[in-house]
């Protein structure tokens, strides 16, 4: 027995693309049907072709859902296959076989308009880039090029990992400060002596 839709079964592309693309197969199947069956060679021509019809719209249904079960109805091969020497026989079940596969996506492009779009939150993976690439994924470079950090760098985590400084750093830095010191005593000592002069 074929599944059933589900509750999370839904619409991957707008119905209306979907119902043309299912009553362009029916269409293909309709003028398949038409085709005259006299023996044995051309019946067997026909089923090929038939199978050849019938896997495309078990395809098609897939690419257009969520999820399979839509497209599980036309897969499931519950037809009678009539083995027997009457060709017409064998025809006729063919013909019923093929008419039921025709009828069930009938029945699917009916309800294409009632059918679930696809959440907001679920992207669709027919389109594009695939759903799994992440914004970061997509453009990444270095932190401190859009920052302007000088003394460290970010990592893919946010965190800013300072880099420590070098022994020559800190002389230098020590050097600024005796430099900055001796320079206000300097300042003061002038402006003590301009006062008593």
């Amino acid at each position: 027995m074929a599944a059933k839709a589900t509750a999370d079964t839904y619409l991957v592309m707008p119905s209306e693309e979907a119902s043309a693309r299912v009553s362009g197969h029916i269409g293909t199947g309709k003028q398949l049907l038409e085709t005259s069956v006299t023996n044995a060679d051309e019946l067997r021509d026909m089923r090929a072709r038939y199978r050849k019809w019938r896997e495309y719209g078990v395809q098609l249904l897939k690419n257009m859902f969520s999820d399979d079960s839509i497209a599980a109805r036309l897969q499931d091969d519950s037809g009678v296959v009539y083995t027997g020497p009457d060709l017409d026989e064998r025809y006729r079940y063919f013909r019923n076989d093929f008419l039921q596969d025709i009828t069930t996506l009938e029945s699917i492009e009916e309800m294409l308009s009632i059918m679930p779009k696809a959440p907001r939150n679920k992207p669709e993976e027919h389109q594009g880039q695939s759903a799994g690439t992440s914004v970061s994924q997509t453009f990444q470079g270095p932190v401190e090029n859009v920052i302007g950090s000088s003394s460290g760098h970010a990592d893919q985590n946010g965190t800013d990992n300072q880099t420590a400084p070098s022994d020559g750093t800190k002389w230098w830095q020590l050097f600024l400060a005796l430099l900055g010191v001796a320079g206000t005593i300097a300042v003061a000592y002038i402006a003590h002596w301009l006062h008593w002069v």
